[in-house]
Formats: C-alpha cells, structure tokens, sequence
C-alpha cells in the first residue's frame, strides 16, 4: 500500500511518517511539499491509496483544489469518486471541514494529530483500501426492460436517473438507457448512494464532483438540477455518504 504526505512544514510530514510507520511498518510512504509537485507524481499513474493532505499551502494550488484535480484524475480512468485514493485532511484550518464533503474526503483531522485518533482513522482506511484492492465492495445489478430486451445494468455505473412523461432514463458513461417506468420503481432499486437533488431528477453520489443551491456538477461535467427545497437534506445525505 502507498501513503502519500503532502504538506509544506516538513516537521509535520514528519510525524505523520512517524505514526504510519508505527502503524504499518510494510506501508511505502512518499512525501511531498507541494500540491503542485503531488499532481504531477499522481498525473504519472504513480500509486497512491491514501493521501495525507494539508490545505493551507504557501503556493498555489491549495490542498482543497489539489483534492479535487486528484479525485478529477482518478475519475478520467473511469473511477467513482468514493474510491481510492482516500483523502485524509491533516489541517490546522477547521472551519474548512465543511468543504472536505465536496471533494469525497475519507477523513478530516485538525492539527496537531492526536496519536490514538490516528491510529483508528489510518486502520479504517487502510482495510478501506484492502475491500478495494480485493473486490469486496461487489457491483450491484438493476433489471430493465428497454426496446423489447430485458437487461441488467449495474448500480455503480449509473451516473444519474431523470424521469418525466412516465418514463426513466439511466445516464451512464456516454450512454443512457430509456425505458417506461416511474420514480418509486427505480429509487426502491437503488441504494443510500443516490439522492434524489429534483423532482425528475436522482444522482449517483459517487460520481458528484461540485454542487451548490441551484445544480449538481457530476465529473464527467453533466449539470443536474437542485430543487431548493431539497439542498439542505442533499447536504446531510452527502455528508453521510462520504463518511461512509
């Protein structure tokens, strides 16, 4: 397992290393001082399967927008952003937690690091990554009907859902699927990983790369509309979700 550090005082990049070699010995651990330096490493298909991330750096970009252009990169090879890399604050900024739900973090801890807390938060990533590296986290299969055919589609692929004239369509990497059917049929099909942002409209968690009040940005740049009645209940279901 690779454990990336990324944060410009080296004296915390330090103890970091300190704790994870304490914790697993057999970890490879790679350190960088920079966000800038860490995407290019990434950008190289180099490993990584947890990164301990500072957001406040001297230059740009700051460890918020160096998370997101991570989990960018881990998408554009065809990955839901609850996947690995796991994103792991390590920050002296607590009033920026609030924002570590909109880039997917696995965890969010405020400087300086308690050694217990660590302990706990670096095993539960850690088996995260071994449910991941394993197949554990299995793929769960939807049956439709569509243009005369029965088919069987995988949750985890469907990036969002839109219905309206009695019909649902399934939006999935540059494909959708139409077929008839009503909203409760397909949200009873679907998981706690979908949230449903509009009245037409459910989206595929994984896959939200930014939102606010009025839409939903998923990374593959799609737009799906928030209705404001359903913003402050999106933010509790997501928050939910990224803790997992």
């Amino acid at each position: 397992m690779t454990v990336v550090i990324c944060d410009d005082a080296i004296q915390a990049r330090q103890l970091l290393r300190r704790y994870i070699q304490k914790e697993d010995a057999d970890a490879a651990v790679v350190e960088f001082e920079n966000g800038a330096d860490l995407l290019r490493y990434y950008g190289q298909k180099q490993p990584l399967d947890i990164l301990f991330l500072d957001i406040d750096f001297a230059d740009e970009p700051d460890g918020m927008e160096t998370a997101k252009q991570v989990k960018k990169l881990s998408a554009a090879d065809g990955n839901p952003l609850l996947s690995l890399p796991l994103i792991i604050f390590v920050t002296g900024l607590p009033e920026r937690m609030p924002e570590a739900f909109s880039v997917h973090a696995f965890w969010y801890i405020v400087k300086p690091p308690d050694e217990k807390q660590f302990r706990l938060i670096y095993r539960n990533a850690a088996q995260a990554c071994k449910s991941f590296h394993s197949g554990v986290i299995k793929k769960t299969l939807i049956e439709v009907a569509a243009n005369g055919k029965t088919r069987l589609v995988p949750v985890d692929e469907i990036r969002y859902i839109e219905c309206s004239a009695r019909k649902i369509r399934l939006y999935l990497d540059g494909r959708s699927i139409e077929y008839y059917g009503k909203m409760k049929d397909i949200q009873a099909k679907v998981d706690a990983s979908f949230f449903q942002t509009h009245r037409s409209f459910i989206v595929n968690l994984s896959y939200v790369f930014d939102y606010s009040r009025t839409q939903v940005e998923l990374t593959d740049g799609s737009l799906v509309p928030m209705s404001k009645y359903k913003y402050r209940d999106f933010i509790e279901a997501y928050m939910r979700f990224c803790r997992g």
